[in-house]
């Protein structure tokens, strides 16, 4: 009779098997919840700056009314001003987030605001067409939106990018991805024990479940065995 599976065999499928299964369902509800999370801060960090951007702006239109006298710049001193002392050593938007004020001046972008990366002194300037401070090119382009790109030290940050039309400056709202990413990634490891933790808790139940209909198996094949060897002695005879 062909020889049946062993029993270490059947352990061994059954265990790839769930845990198969398990580290798949474990690892789409995982991608899942990043993602929605990744979104909502993605939402976040959009609605704060847009909310600002408006801020500002409405800001500068009344100063542009009520200080300008006719002096050159007198308004728009008066709105950054204002703008610094409000953001004054901001604490906001967790361990690593920033919120960037800027303009272009030739080919160079000048940042308006202490950052909190360098300890609340202004970053120094950077050409236009350089590969850093990537979101807030974007936004002193005139757009607006979020991206995963670089930022002004050359860190991987999520930022939201609006241009103010009034004031032409840019404005970004970022936070660093190292903030973003190592809570899921503790939370992937935990959560990929706890599916072998699993597994190998189902295994050990089936196989106390399974092992009585197994030996079972076994006995009657190991008794089919023995009476085809009885018949072929007997017909050898």
């Amino acid at each position: 009779m062909q020889q049946i599976t062993s029993k270490r065999q059947i352990e061994v499928r059954s265990f790839i098997t769930m845990a198969v299964i398990i580290l798949t369902v474990a690892a789409s509800g995982f991608i899942y919840l990043y993602q929605v999370v990744l979104e909502d801060i993605k939402t976040n960090l959009s609605d704060h700056v847009q909310s600002q951007a408006r801020l500002m702006e409405a800001v500068a239109k009344l100063d542009a009314f009520y200080q300008s006298d006719g002096v050159s710049g007198k308004a728009r001193a008066a709105t950054l001003s204002q703008i610094k002392e409000s953001f004054r050593k901001y604490a906001g938007l967790g361990r690593t987030g920033e919120l960037i004020l800027a303009v272009q001046d030739q080919d160079q972008i000048v940042f308006l605001l202490p950052a909190r990366k360098l300890e609340f002194k202004r970053p120094r300037s950077i050409a236009i067409d350089a590969s850093l401070a990537e979101p807030m090119r974007l936004a002193l382009s005139g757009n607006s939106g979020v991206i995963d790109g670089l930022d002004y030290k050359g860190d991987r940050v999520l930022a939201a990018y609006q241009y103010l039309p009034f004031l032409e400056m840019g404005r970004v709202a970022k936070i660093d991805m190292s903030e973003v990413k190592p809570p899921f990634i503790k939370q992937a490891l935990i959560t990929g024990l706890i599916a072998i933790l699993g597994v190998l808790l189902g295994l050990n139940f089936n196989s106390r479940l399974d092992s009585p209909m197994v030996e079972k198996v076994y006995r009657t094949n190991d008794l089919a065995d023995e009476a085809t060897r009885t018949q072929s002695d007997l017909l050898a005879t």
